[in-house]
Parts: C-alpha cells; structure tokens; sequence
C-alpha cells in the first residue's frame, strides 16, 4: 500500500541466465522493461539503475568512511555479464 505521492524502491534480478535456475522467479527485467512496468501502472520512474552482486559487498560497504559501495562495484554493475539487480525509484 502506497500513500498518493509516495515513494517506492523495487529491485529484481535483470535477464541474465543465473537467475532463471532459480524457481522463485518468474520474469526477466531490464531496466527498460522495469520502467515499463511501473509507468504503465501510472508511476512516475524517478530513477532506475543496476547494482552489482558480488558476495561480500555489504561487508566491504561497511568498512568504508562513507559506508558506501566502493566505486568498483558500480563499475562492475554496468557490465551486461556482470551479476546484478535492477533497481528502480518510483512515485505514485
């Protein structure tokens, strides 16, 4: 349930095929198609990327000063061969 001009943040694994062994998941996303599917639920996309999942990131993202995800990681995020999510910031 979201409050008229709220915010939601939604995540899915994008369309790469490591994700697919898993029976838990149903569709692949791309960024696009993420997009796609909350503004033709009349979401307004504010933003939408993809984050790196490499084991172990939240370990070294705490040990940062910032406690931020060492800019490697997002480099990596950007490769299609690369595991990752896709993100996506929304208003209603």
């Amino acid at each position: 349930m979201l409050r008229p001009g709220g915010l939601v943040f939604a995540s899915s694994p994008d369309a790469q095929r490591w994700v697919w062994d898993d029976y838990t998941h149903r569709r692949p996303f791309t960024r696009k198609s993420f997009r796609l599917l909350f503004s033709d639920q009349g979401f307004v996309v504010e933003r939408a990327g993809y984050e790196s999942v490499v084991p172990g990131v939240g370990v070294i993202s705490a040990r940062t000063r910032r406690k931020r995800r060492p800019r490697l990681f997002a480099l990596l995020a950007r490769l299609p061969f690369h595991r990752r999510n896709v993100w996506l910031l929304a208003r209603r």
